[in-house]
């Protein structure tokens, strides 16, 4: 099972709940993304998309 959960590091909200919910970082993997140009989503999006068949461009 993968569950996916989204913080904002900014602000002291993030640090009191990893207080309160330690296992976070103990028992979890991070991935850390930062912000992606537009064009680079479209780029990735576009290189997915193309291999699926019966998609219309």
């Amino acid at each position: 099972m993968h569950i996916v959960l989204s913080f904002s590091p900014v602000g002291d909200a993030f640090r009191e709940r990893l207080r309160k919910f330690p296992s976070l970082v103990n028992c979890t993997t991070i991935d850390w993304f930062t912000r992606w140009p537009n064009d680079a989503l479209a780029t990735v999006a576009t290189s997915f998309l193309s291999s699926l068949n019966g998609l219309e461009q």
